[in-house]
């Protein structure tokens, strides 16, 4: 596999040589590619009524670039308009009973939190692995496991 141009990739966030930004969660530093490419998107609302955007063939060639980066089947990528609608999508798959548990985070953004709330009211405990001094290492997690845990949701 080739090596990573640094310098090129760098550039695409030009805040980052100002800035050291951690703030993720809120709102990202957007690279350069994302500017034209919301460029592209807005001229094709505007010319064709953003029939390009969402045309098959993008849906398709973006589900299988996913789908080669993260090692998965295309049919197995699917897309959401924000990560609260995907976690939202992911807590409503399971089949959660009354004294199962689902383990998050202490350090977990409120999205994470929030969409396993629907399962506390049926009788689902919601534990916390505790960080120590930042971190979350894998006993952090181990100490809030026990048989009755059914979902390990890792921090977002």
């Amino acid at each position: 596999m080739k090596s990573p141009d640094w310098a090129s990739l760098r550039g695409e966030f030009p805040t980052l040589a100002h800035w050291t930004y951690l703030d993720v969660a809120r709102k990202t530093v957007a690279p350069r590619c994302q500017e034209r490419a919301m460029q592209e998107y807005c001229r094709d609302v505007y010319e064709n009524a953003g029939a390009d955007a969402w045309s098959a063939v993008n849906v398709d060639r973006t589900r299988a670039v996913m789908a080669q980066l993260l090692g998965a089947k295309p049919s197995e990528i699917a897309f959401t308009k924000n990560t609260t609608e995907g976690l939202n999508i992911a807590a409503h798959g399971f089949d959660l009973k009354p004294r199962d548990n689902v383990v998050l985070t202490d350090l977990e953004h409120l999205a994470n939190i929030w969409v396993w709330k629907h399962w506390e009211a049926q009788g689902v405990e919601i534990r916390f692995a505790r960080h120590r001094d930042g971190r979350l290492p894998l006993e952090a997690f181990l100490d809030a496991m026990d048989a009755r845990t059914r979902v390990v949701s890792p921090p977002t």
